[in-house]
């Protein structure tokens, strides 16, 4: 759950997303989550609207695997998963090298 009152965009609704976790947010954290679709959004400072969520995602978790899938898919449409990859492929290069070693200036 992300509560925020104010934050554009949050990279953490990304993270858990792209781990396969529907987010509870705030229309303050931009237009990631489709509600009832990846994610649910609940108006920032409800929280009577927010405990209330919670016990309905509580009380029904055949819906989740599905808005698994769909939450993993909308992470990958966001050009901020990229950056990520290419780290990662770095990183892999990197311990590939024979001649990896300690970087000496």
């Amino acid at each position: 759950m992300l509560p925020t009152l104010s934050d554009g965009f949050a990279l953490s609704q990304l993270e858990a997303m792209a781990c396969g976790v529907p987010v509870v947010a705030t229309p303050a954290c931009g237009d990631v989550v489709e509600h009832g679709v990846n994610g649910w959004r609940v108006a920032a400072g409800d929280v009577d609207a927010a405990a209330g969520l919670l016990r309905d995602i509580a009380a029904n978790p055949a819906q989740l695997p599905a808005m698994r899938v769909v939450a993993q898919e909308r992470a990958c449409e966001f050009p901020l998963a990229r950056p990520f990859e290419v780290l990662e492929q770095a990183r892999q290069d990197w311990h590939l090298r024979e001649d990896t070693g300690p970087i000496r200036a």
